[in-house]
């Protein structure tokens, strides 16, 4: 499979406004299972290659839209834009360590340290992305087993 990759990416729309279920109601302590938080900032910017540009989306804007649909924990998922940098998704886990959980996105070359200090931040799985330019992808999945 061949990724698109480019450094003129597709604009993507913002989220629209979250609204409570109207007619189910949620189980007790309910998790939704695949969300980002983005920054594309000086600190955290995109990589270069990549398939699309995503607007930003905040750990509170997130929290706030758990809020809104009546779910009580997250887990969001290293986006491929940011590439290894797991900085936005570790702030996240941080602002917010008992109702989320993080997938991160490592190469392989990470030190030890540096994967306990995500596993401490609440990272809990690696994501290999083989739809999107940027993430880590199936041909580095024996690097990163290793890891």
């Amino acid at each position: 499979m061949t990724l698109p990759s480019t450094t003129a990416s597709a604009p993507c729309l913002p989220a629209r406004t979250a609204h409570p279920p109207q007619t189910l109601r949620l189980p007790h302590g309910a998790w939704d299972t695949h969300a980002h938080v983005i920054a594309g900032d000086a600190r955290h910017p995109f990589v270069s290659q990549r398939t699309y540009t995503p607007p930003p989306v905040s750990a509170d804007d997130y929290v706030a839209m758990l809020d809104a649909v009546g779910l009580e924990h997250g887990v969001l998922i290293q986006i491929s834009v940011h590439g290894v940098d797991n900085g936005p998704i570790v702030q996240a886990l941080q602002r917010h360590p008992l109702r989320l959980r993080g997938v991160g996105a490592i190469d392989g070359s990470e030190s030890d340290e540096a994967l306990w200090r995500l596993r401490e931040a609440g990272i809990c799985g690696v994501r290999v992305n083989e739809l999107f330019a940027g993430g880590s992808s199936a041909d580095q999945l024996q690097r990163l087993a290793d890891r």
